[in-house]
């Protein structure tokens, strides 16, 4: 049976503009008030959340997207690593607010400037090489470090604290907190004598994030200096607040739903719940979907959703989800009932050693394959490619695409799979 392949989005970078439209007086004054941003996303989705970004400010003037991040050219993946977490530079008149409510991505910045091929500019990393790459960043473009000080409603003037904040990953000659303390001298140089250099979260008023990998340097503001962005237990949009955190970033399960393509009125299931990241962040973008979340784990259920038997779960803005304890390996679905699966693999001391791991896996694609209607998709989530792609049954999967992904500094790959009919 030929099989048309399913809509998803592609992974290609591509720089978008939209210009600023009217008179040129009218250009030069809309320019004025566009803001410069640094995003992080997943690296290796950042056309899926280009796009994203770009509806979700239609109506905003000055909207540029322009990707920051590249792929490894030994591998041509995603590297891994926090510091090789996916960058986008975007020009718009939006607000941190408005950028904020974009779900696809996982953190906002001020964006300061970008150093490429340091140790090819410079002879190879050092101290010296770095402080002269920071330098660049710093004095050649002061337009943005002094409109990012009245983001931040700071001044040069006035009495403050500062830190340096550094992610690194690949390999350099020096390490992390060397790092920080050199840029931190540069920094400190520019801000003038009334600034001094506090270390302790909540003390200092602004901070300066350095993006170190391999080759590359990217700088920026963090616009809550006082929130550990790095280690934040991040929260579930409840109507009734859980206290815990929860692994799958929020950013990376709306990333998911994205390149998913969910269409109004499809049933979509993840049948790995977990603290129902996916389903929620699916419900929220798609409120004409109805979306199922199930996971074995009963006290999950029940402290995220509690009481679990409830049903359905509201989340804030009125959209719903439904949940419900069951095993992924005997799936209480009707055969060929829905229409795309969206799972997040468990992966490390979860699920045990890798013979186990390879039998829930064996067991989860034949539930999925049952319950699934013919020509419908999955897009599965996984550490392994190696394992997933030996458990994988080509007569009743037809493979699309194995999408590498870094996911929080993880190397993983998203595979899109559409189920063959019999």
């Amino acid at each position: 049976m030929m099989l048309s392949p399913p809509v998803l989005r592609s992974a290609t970078v591509a720089p978008r503009c939209n210009p600023c439209k009217g008179a040129p007086d009218q250009r030069v004054h809309q320019m004025e008030q566009v803001g410069e941003y640094l995003l992080l996303c997943v690296a290796g989705a950042e056309k899926t959340v280009e796009d994203a970004v770009c509806r979700a400010l239609v109506g905003q003037e000055g909207n540029v997207v322009e990707c920051l991040q590249y792929l490894s050219p030994d591998t041509g993946e995603p590297r891994p690593g926090l510091a090789g977490s996916g960058k986008l530079l975007l020009r718009t008149s939006a607000s941190l607010e408005s950028l904020n409510r974009v779900r696809v991505v996982e953190r906002v910045f001020w964006f300061l400037g970008q150093s490429k091929n340091v140790p090819e500019t410079d002879g190879g990393w050092s101290r010296g090489s770095l402080v002269r790459a920071v330098n660049r960043v710093l004095r050649c473009t002061s337009g943005r470090w002094q409109r990012g000080l009245d983001w931040l409603g700071l001044s040069l003037e006035q009495h403050g604290s500062f830190r340096v904040t550094v992610l690194r990953d690949g390999n350099h000659p020096f390490r992390s907190p060397d790092a920080a303390a050199w840029i931190g001298s540069e920094v400190a140089a520019l801000l003038g004598d009334h600034w001094v250099v506090s270390l302790k979260r909540g003390e200092f008023s602004l901070e300066v994030v350095t993006f170190l990998d391999n080759e590359d340097l990217v700088l920026g503001f963090n616009p809550n200096p006082n929130v550990n962005w790095i280690h934040e237990a991040l929260r579930l949009p409840l109507s009734s607040p859980s206290t815990r955190g929860f692994s799958l970033r929020q950013s990376t399960g709306a990333v998911l739903v994205e390149l998913a393509s969910v269409q109004p009125g499809e049933i979509v299931v993840d049948n790995m719940c977990g603290r129902g990241t996916i389903a929620i962040e699916g419900a929220l973008a798609h409120s004409s979907a109805v979306f199922f979340g199930g996971d074995i784990e009963e006290d999950v259920l029940v402290n995220e959703f509690s009481p679990a038997a409830r049903h359905p779960i509201l989340i804030n803005g009125g959209a719903k989800i439904e949940v419900a304890q069951w095993d992924t390996e005997r799936l209480p679905l009707r055969d060929a009932s829905v229409d795309c699966f969206i799972v997040d693999l468990p992966f490390g001391v979860r699920c045990g050693n890798w013979k186990e791991a390879r039998r829930l896996l064996r067991a989860t694609l034949s539930e999925m394959h049952r319950t699934l209607r013919g020509g419908k998709r999955a897009l599965v989530l996984t550490v392994s490619r190696k394992h997933f792609k030996q458990e994988l049954d080509s007569k009743s999967w037809a493979l699309y695409h194995c999408q590498p992904l870094n996911v929080g500094g993880m190397s993983v790959f998203l595979f899109h799979l559409v189920k063959l009919s019999e």
